[in-house]
């Protein structure tokens, strides 16, 4: 095969695809000149995960709506993976693209976090028979800095590449759902899909769900903390203010059932550590499991219902902002003095709204001599150890 004639596959979930991603690929682009082709191969769902956050093809629409302007002719967005019926093994997707591109040099490209992995992957002695080398992107380590090597990959063609570490990832974009780290055009389209599932019908089709649910009283806080999730929302940048709206009229879909419906839906879901938890805040995973019965798929809703009352340990946005505005939302947060003060300074500061309410349901629990759950410790110390430095 000819060395002037190469491409590289680089592959993974792009779930959603970002700014780092395409760092990443304009960095290969400079650096690379002899690559022909760069192949985005965004896949169905890989062997090593569960789900996928977006869908396989809002991944691969996102894709090419993050890659294809870099270079239209060196890049190409493929759905090889994304139109099968089961997720692709690597060495599966390498045999196809090379009865596509006959008589190339294919090299695969791959961050340093899977170098020791890739000797346990399927057929792996298949994949290395197939490509010409490994582009090693950092992930970790700074440039010049050693990288471990597998004793299986010793003397086989590896290329590590001296790139800066770029901080953005899939992860830190599902936690803090903020444009900051995309691409324009995919937030516009993030947003765009956003609406039409979270849409004005869809927000009233819920809550007349939710009045039929609760009684006036606490159909009336449940408006409050939907309004003021939105209101949150926009203020810290939150790409979906209709969610966060929908979150806040689901939040308290249980608050007011018997223990016994509570425990059916435990028992159904294989929910087995209630007895762990306060009363008060069973409601907040019964709630969880009650949205799942009627249809709301969507995680980052599920999460921030569950996590409202007690909170936990480094939330995410959406979480967040239902934590706070449940607080603020509240008869005794609206009738307190300082409340004006309280909704200025949350919306200056996110962390401020889930320190207030931490501190002032330890402050009531101690009041009546109750027991405090560590997670609701948890978010104390953090937002406190957050605030004292600034």
């Amino acid at each position: 095969m000819s060395a002037d004639k190469r491409i590289a596959i680089y592959g993974g979930s792009f779930d959603p695809p970002h700014l780092g991603h395409r760092k990443l690929v304009s960095f290969l682009l400079e650096n690379f000149q002899n690559l022909e082709k760069i192949l985005i191969v965004p896949n169905k769902l890989s062997v090593f995960k569960r789900e996928k956050y977006f869908s396989p093809q809002e991944c691969f629409e996102l894709c090419e709506l993050n890659f294809s302007d870099l270079d239209p002719d060196r890049i190409i967005v493929s759905d090889i993976e994304v139109t099968k019926d089961s997720p692709n093994y690597s060495y599966e997707t390498i045999l196809e693209i090379k009865k596509i591109y006959t008589n190339y040099s294919i090299d695969l490209v791959v961050g340093e976090d899977q170098l020791l992995d890739l000797p346990h992957w399927k057929e792996f002695e298949t994949i290395l028979q197939e490509i010409s080398r490994f582009i090693v992107f950092r992930r970790n380590t700074v440039p010049k800095e050693t990288i471990p090597i597998p004793s299986s990959l010793i003397g086989f063609p590896l290329h590590i590449c001296e790139n800066s570490l770029w901080e953005e990832s899939a992860t830190q974009w599902r936690n803090w759902q903020t444009a900051e780290i995309l691409h324009p055009p995919v937030a516009e389209k993030m947003k765009e899909n956003s609406r039409i599932k979270f849409n004005e019908k869809v927000l009233e089709t819920w809550k007349e769900f939710a009045k039929k649910e609760n009684t006036k009283s606490r159909f009336d806080h449940v408006e409050k903390v939907s309004i003021l999730s939105q209101e949150l929302a926009l203020s810290n940048s939150y790409l979906f203010p209709e969610k966060a709206e929908l979150a806040g009229i689901l939040h308290d879909i249980t608050k007011q059932k018997t223990k016994e419906i509570h425990i059916e839906l435990f028992d159904k879901y294989g929910f087995t550590n209630y007895y762990d938890l306060p009363f008060a805040a069973w409601h907040a995973y019964s709630g969880k499991y009650k949205i799942i019965d009627e249809g709301i798929d969507d995680i980052d809703i599920q999460k921030a219902v569950e996590s409202h009352t007690l909170g936990r340990k480094n939330m995410s946005l959406l979480e967040s902002i239902l934590y706070s505005s449940d607080f603020l939302g509240s008869d005794y947060a609206q009738a307190h003095p300082d409340y004006s003060e309280w909704i200025r300074l949350t919306h200056t500061n996110l962390t401020f709204g889930k320190y207030i309410k931490s501190k002032n349901t330890i402050q009531n629990l101690l009041e009546k001599k109750q027991m405090i759950h560590s997670n609701t410790l948890d978010v104390y110390n953090e937002s406190a150890q957050f605030l004292s430095k600034e």
